[in-house]
Formats: C-alpha cells, structure tokens, sequence
C-alpha cells in the first residue's frame, strides 16, 4: 500500500448492537446502540465505529461495514469516507482503490471536511490515488450549497500531473482511472493500453469495457468481451460478473443462459456481491441452472452484506409475490418464527410445486422438539423420499443425521456419500459439514486436503462459525489468505432477512 494512502487511513481513524453491549457499558452507549436499532444514521455509523475498532463490541470489519452502509443510505457523509477506508486497506472486503474512490467522493460531496482534508494533504504529498481523485473532483465540480467544491482545471491539472509521476503499474492505473473519471477517454484509454498488455487486470476490464462501449477507441464487442475474460482469468471478481451479463444479455457474444449462470457463479465464489445476485436470481427462476430456492436464499444472503438487502425485500414481496420462490420464503419465515402449523398448512399446497422441497421442510419441522407434533421416524422417512428424489436440503440433512454419531440412525459411509452428492448440488451447508468431519476425525479419518477443499466451496456461499474459520485457516498456507479467512464474519443475515417478508 502507498504509504499516503496509509495517512488518509489514519486520518479517518474513527475517534470513538448492536443489540447488547458489553456489559462494562455506559448508559449513553446504550442510548447510541438503541438509536442505531431505530434508525438514526450518526447512532449506525458509531456503532459501526465501534465494530471496526472492537471496542464496545467484538471486533468485526464486516458488522463494522453493515452498519456503515446503513447509515450510507441515509447519506451520512462519514459513513461513505468510513466505507472507503474498509476498501482502501481491504478490511471485510478486497481491496478496491476504484470503489474507495467512489466512497469518498460520495463521502466529500456529502460534506465530510475531514475527508477532504485529509485526501487533499495526502494528494499534496504525493499520494497518487488521492490526486487521481482530486484532479476528478476538479475537473467538473462537486456537491451543491455549502458544501460546493467548484471546478477548477488549474487544480484538476495540477493533481493529474502527480497522479501521472507515480512510476509503478498502481500509480500508472490510478492516473488512467483519473483520466477516465475525467471522461477524457482517448487519454485514458492509451494509458490503460500498455498496462493491460503487460497482464494487469484492472486495466484489461477497464480496456475491455471502454472497447465494449465504444468511448475513446472505436466500439468492438469481441475484442471487449475478450479482454474482460483476461480480466477474468487473472482473478478480478467483478471481470466474472460482466462476462456473465455479456452472456444474458447477449452483449458481444449469443445470448446464453448456462455460461452467464456459469459466470456469476465464479464471481460469486470470489465474492463479488453483484454476481452473487445475479446468480441468486438464476436459482431463484431456474435460468441456466437448476432451480435451487434454498442455495438462491443463501447467495441473497451472501449479497445483503454488501447493500442488497432491500433489493431482495422488493423482490419478493412486490416483484414476484406470486412466485414458488417467493411462497418458499414466507414458509421459511414461519418456521424461523415457530409457526409451524400454518407452514405445514402452506407446505401442503406446496407440495403441488415441488414435494421435494416440501417434503424436506416438513421434515424439519416434525424433528424439532419444539414441535408439538414431534415425530423424528416420520421426519426420516420423509427425508429419505426426499433425498431419493435429490433434493440437495434433504440430502444435507440426513447425511448429518447419519454421521451424527450420537444418532440411533448412524450410518458413517451413507452420510458421507449423501453429504457429497448434496455437495455436488451446490449445497454449502454439506460442504462446511464435510469440512469439519475430515478436519475433525472421530466417524471417519483426518485428511486435511479433503478438508480444506470442502472448507474453501463453503466460504463464500455461507457465514462460516469461528471455529470451522479457524480450523480452515490452519489448513492453508498463505499467510494473506489465512488472515482474509479470519477477517470473515460468522453473522448469518438470513434470519433477518426473512423477518422482512410479508406473509399474506
């Protein structure tokens, strides 16, 4: 990292749960905790605050980046600068010098003096980003009323002739980012140019998508296609979600529902919050894919962290209320809420759309002992036909039952294989429950490589219990990678995004 950028970084150091703070709590803090429940955006973005620098509460980049994007829908200007300091230094997500530089422009025209301030001193002394950003602040403008910085192209020239000494291929594409913000396309374009030659992604998807759109070189959607896949190829998340919409839409190549779907998974696996929509809504309506409702709840779940909440709210209760998706949902509901006989009602006449999936979840609620009707037999029988049928939920959860090996049921050798053809479906519960029996041992033995493998499918398409984060960081190697693995939060979003369905 840039060692400007770390000063922009320490200068938005935040100076000062949600649900329940630590016990050592004053009552004020409690006030704020409460206020942030209600709604009050300062309240969220302390909390927040609170949650990056683990005070009040455990620390936690992605709960820290939760609350800061619900204050961002607010537009509370530091929410956005706070946003931006996550991407700068790739706290709960990658590092994304292009999206922290739309944060904190976002953050500035807001009106958060202190990050102007602190962009500005760290573009003076030649911190490439910074003046990469200043110079398109200056080039157009920015903000209105009080908080209006006005254009000025001696500055904009200024800043983009620091952003341009920069040496390194990072300070080379934060100028070419410059220029393109700038929407001086031509330039941009021979500075993008020689960098996407030399391999580097960043340059390539921007190359790419400037081919794509025609803006400073002539338009040719082959070519842009291609350079985006290279982009792709080289591991860049968002790269994956273009291919895959260059393919649903058909923009450059034939249309072409399984390699879109194809696509917006990778990006999903790399956690790209955009594919991981995407893909859910592939899923949810079976487009290219096998209809999977409860794997497409998982990938809403997963893009909720990133500020997809609402759009999976809208979705379900007022785009496609009507839909078996949607029906799945509010049963989901129910059971999480322990409505059981008005789910089993609604499971009834679900089985007309899928008995499969009805029959599975009927399972789950006769074998919960909170259930009046509690019967674990039938609960197996059910799973069994549904399992037979590949029903990925069914085969998840009586491949645990039978590995359970406190289960009268156990049968090791029938669990495992029901767990990997659940696995093979695309379900990551089974992937995290393989995981741990081969980290584990006891009903089968230890093998790491298995383990870590069934641990890396599971990782970005649910939330991950700290002591499985653990174990798979102690299976790998890298050291980066083990420290992104232990970054990750364990918060599992589902059951409040459930809460927000309408059961009609």
């Amino acid at each position: 990292m840039h060692r400007f950028l770390l000063s922009i970084i320490c200068a938005l150091t935040c100076a000062c749960s949600a649900y329940c703070l630590n016990p050592e709590a004053t009552d004020s803090l409690q006030r704020i905790a409460d206020a942030a429940e209600k709604g009050d955006a300062a309240a969220q973005n302390t909390v927040g605050e609170w949650y990056y620098n683990g005070e009040n509460f455990k620390q936690s980049y992605l709960k820290a980046i939760q609350w800061w994007l619900r204050a961002q829908k607010q537009d509370y200007p530091q929410a956005s600068s706070n946003l931006a300091r996550c991407y700068l230094n790739g706290h709960g997500v990658t590092a994304d010098t292009t999206r922290a530089a739309g944060l904190m422009k976002r953050a500035i025209r807001l009106g958060d003096k202190e990050a102007l301030a602190a962009t500005v001193t760290a573009a003076d002394s030649g911190c490439h980003w910074a003046a990469a950003l200043m110079a398109d602040i200056y080039n157009t403008g920015l903000g209105e009323g009080v908080n209006r910085i006005k254009a000025n192209k001696a500055l904009a020239a200024k800043y983009r002739q620091i952003a341009a000494t920069g040496g390194d291929a990072a300070s080379k594409l934060e100028y070419a980012m410059s220029l393109l913000n700038a929407k001086k396309f031509p330039e941009a374009i021979v500075e993008f140019t020689p960098l996407a030659s030399a391999g580097n992604p960043s340059a390539l998807f921007w190359t790419g998508k400037m081919r794509l759109e025609g803006l400073g070189i002539p338009m040719n959607k082959q070519i842009g296609l291609s350079l985006i896949k290279q982009a792709a190829d080289s591991g860049m998340p968002m790269a994956h979600y273009y291919v895959g919409r260059s393919y649903a839409v058909g923009d450059g190549v034939d249309p072409d529902a399984k390699e879109a779907a194809r696509w917006y998974k990778t990006g999903a696996q790399l956690g790209n919050h955009y594919a991981q929509y995407a893909l859910a809504r592939c899923l949810t309506d079976g487009t290219g894919v096998p209809a999977n409702f409860g794997l497409a709840l998982r990938m809403y779940e997963r893009a909720a962290a990133h500020g997809h909440r609402t759009a999976f709210t809208r979705l379900v209760n007022d785009t496609i209320p009507d839909s078996p998706f949607a029906e799945y949902c509010r049963i989901r509901k129910l059971i999480n809420g322990g409505s059981y006989d008005e789910a089993l009602a609604r499971l009834k006449e679900f089985k007309k759309i899928d008995k499969h999936e009805a029959d599975t979840w009927q399972a789950v609620i006769l074998s919960n002992r909170a259930y009046s009707g509690y019967n674990l037999n039938a609960a197996i029988k059910l799973l069994r036909s549904a399992a037979k049928g590949g029903n990925p939920e069914a085969l998840c959860r009586l491949g645990g039952i039978y590995t359970d090996d406190n289960s009268s049921y156990i049968d090791v050798p029938g669990g495992i294989e029901m767990l990997k053809k659940a696995s093979e479906a695309g379900n990551p519960e089974a992937d995290m429950a393989l995981g741990a029996i081969y980290c584990e041992g006891g009903v089968t033995p230890i093998n790491e490589d298995l383990s870590r493998e069934y641990f890396r499918r599971a990782a970005p398409f649910m939330p991950m219990p700290a002591a499985y984060r653990e174990a798979y960081a102690e299976l790998v190697a890298d050291p980066a990678m083990q420290k992104e693995i232990l970054s990750k939060s364990d918060q599992d979003l589902l059951p409040d995004m459930l809460k927000t369905v309408i059961v009609k």
